[in-house]
């Protein structure tokens, strides 16, 4: 079972998405319990973040974990 986590960045490089986007939010999503990989995509201009998680795991409960670490990673950002 899997999490795709997509974000725009329009005009932007593969590695500016990369930089600024993709990797941070792959960082931060590592931590989520469960998790087995965590995969990131960088292209021109958007990002792919996949989140697999173990066997099992329930899709809505995987999705509720992955909101809370996005969003406590933007206000990590906020605060910077």
């Amino acid at each position: 079972m899997q999490v795709i986590v997509y974000t725009e960045y329009p005009g932007q490089a593969p590695q500016v998405v990369e930089d600024q986007v993709t990797y941070p939010l792959t960082t931060a999503l590592l931590a989520v319990p469960k998790s087995k990989v965590v995969r990131g995509f960088s292209f021109f201009g958007a990002s792919f973040v996949y989140v697999i998680f173990e066997d099992g795991t329930d899709i809505y409960w995987a999705r509720s974990r992955v909101l809370e670490y996005l969003n406590s990673s933007r206000a990590a950002c906020r605060a910077a």
